[in-house]
């Protein structure tokens, strides 16, 4: 593959020092956090599970926990995963402290730097803070300006709580005197220009809460416009994707019944697209029912934009996760065979899609089945970048350096399916993401080093396209 030239370093926007209002004087500690003792009140259970989700998912939990997976060792659990492992801890959780703690975690992941941002203009040196105290506060921000309808002491009280428990009683008074700030600024409304000059890349930072060197990948990459589109859907929830399961008797009529129900978007063969937040008591209940499960619609059109149902049998999907695409194939009538090189993704895999040839291995190796494959969909490892609305901690814990690494992997993966197939084969490959190096300068790369490749489709979700995600497809013929 041609080498592709070097990028220059990209920085994270810093909070200025200057313009901060007032910041409490001495260590914080006010007469009361002197003379309390070390047990607090205890936290609305809300807010204690959204507090814990956030360490697991962000890294900073004071514990290792035995069974978390290797990756996650360092980096944290993804947000879903971290949400899960707290909530199965709490089987009696009303739903709607469910609900509540569930927004909690992601709206703060979504507007982590926005909220940050807010909170070091009435503290002198928020580096010294503890991290569960920074996190406390940083949540108690987000309901103070996105939660109408939690009264602002209320989200004051126990985030002080939540600061003196994680302090051991101590900088109580400082998380009072900040949030009563943050309380009044939220209740008067920011000054024009407070995230910054207009325009500018590292106000675009702050403003959208988006590390400075995505927002200007994608200022280089697409235009100011295209930016400001992707900065915004990046901010808010998704659309909710969901499928009905394909193996059942009735599966056409209940799309069809899905497609009246308040708030759907859009069908699309067996899935749906609904907005968020759309109450549904049908979608509500096939979904416990587990008659319709969840996957992205965003994802779904990708995959169709490349007509899986001309692709020859049998297809391989080589980085097949938990087989989110590989029930798409099914929905087509393909005779599928999955593989991913995490175990227990290929697990819950095999237990959701048991009639499906599975095995654990590398999409590098050998393919561990006995037909050769005659289609090769290659969902690739990627950075994520277009699906930040579903999964915001990725903006947190990618890195360009990662991103690089990641090129190279893709570019190994195409090169490695290429020498499987035979002549007349296909090889589809996929991203969610929105960087052109893993995307269309990626496919074009491998075309200029295999001149007896032919490019028959490549499709981008359209910036428009109200799902909040975005994904790359192209299908190559041998």
């Amino acid at each position: 593959m041609p080498s592709r030239p070097s990028k220059p370093s990209r920085r994270s926007p810093a909070a200025p020092s200057s313009n901060r209002a007032p910041a409490p004087r001495g260590n914080g500690r006010s007469r009361s956090d002197a003379s309390s003792k070390t047990s607090t009140p205890a936290l609305p259970r809300a807010r204690s599970v959204a507090l814990h989700a956030l360490e697991l998912c962000l890294g900073t939990t004071a514990h290792q926990e035995p069974d978390a997976p290797q990756d996650a060792r360092n980096t944290g659990r993804d947000a879903q995963a971290a949400l899960d492992r707290v909530l199965t801890r709490e089987p009696d959780l009303a739903a709607r402290d469910a609900a509540l703690a569930t927004e909690l975690v992601y709206g703060t992941l979504r507007c982590k730097t926005r909220l940050e941002y807010i909170l070091t203009r009435f503290l002198d040196r928020p580096e010294k803070l503890p991290p569960a105290a920074m996190t406390a506060m940083t949540v108690a921000t987000y309901e103070l300006f996105f939660l109408d309808r939690v009264p602002a002491r209320a989200s004051v009280n126990w985030g002080v709580d939540a600061v003196r428990s994680a302090c051991r009683g101590g900088l109580g008074g400082l998380a009072n005197a900040v949030l009563r700030k943050v309380a009044a600024l939220a209740e008067s409304g920011l000054p024009e220009h407070f995230f910054g000059p207009d325009q500018e890349s590292e106000t675009l930072a702050r403003v959208y809460a988006c590390p400075l060197w995505i927002v200007e990948l994608w200022l280089d990459e697409y235009g100011p416009e295209a930016t400001h589109r992707l900065l915004k859907a990046q901010m808010q929830p998704p659309a909710l994707g969901v499928a009905v399961r394909h193996d059942q008797d009735a599966a056409e009529s209940l799309v069809q019944q899905l497609a009246r129900e308040p708030g759907c978007l859009a069908v699309d063969g067996l899935g749906a697209a609904f907005a968020p937040g759309a109450a549904s008591p049908l979608l509500s209940r096939l979904l416990a029912e587990r008659a319709v499960v969840r996957q992205s619609f965003a994802g779904r059109q990708a995959l169709n934009a490349l007509e899986p149902a001309s692709w020859p049998d049998p297809v391989w999907d080589a980085c097949a996760g938990r087989g989110g695409k590989t029930r798409l194939l099914l929905e087509w009538q393909k005779d599928v065979q999955a593989s991913d090189i995490h175990r227990g993704r290929i697990h819950a895999l095999q237990k959701e899609l048991p009639g499906v040839p599975a095995q654990a291995g590398s999409a590098l190796e050998r393919p561990p089945f006995d037909r050769p494959a005659r289609t090769i969909l290659l969902d690739a490892p990627c950075s994520g970048l277009g699906t930040l609305a579903r999964r915001p901690d990725i903006k947190w814990k990618r890195t360009e350096e990662d991103v690089d690494a990641l090129v190279d992997l893709q570019a190994r993966l195409l090169a490695k399916a290429w020498r499987l197939l035979a002549p007349g084969g296909q090889l589809a490959y996929l991203t969610c993401t929105l960087n052109p190096d893993e995307n269309e300068r990626q496919v074009h790369a491998f075309l200029a080093d295999h001149p007896q490749a032919t490019l028959r489709t490549e499709w981008t979700t359209p910036w428009e396209a109200p799902w909040g995600e975005f994904f790359y497809a192209a299908l190559i013929i041998k």
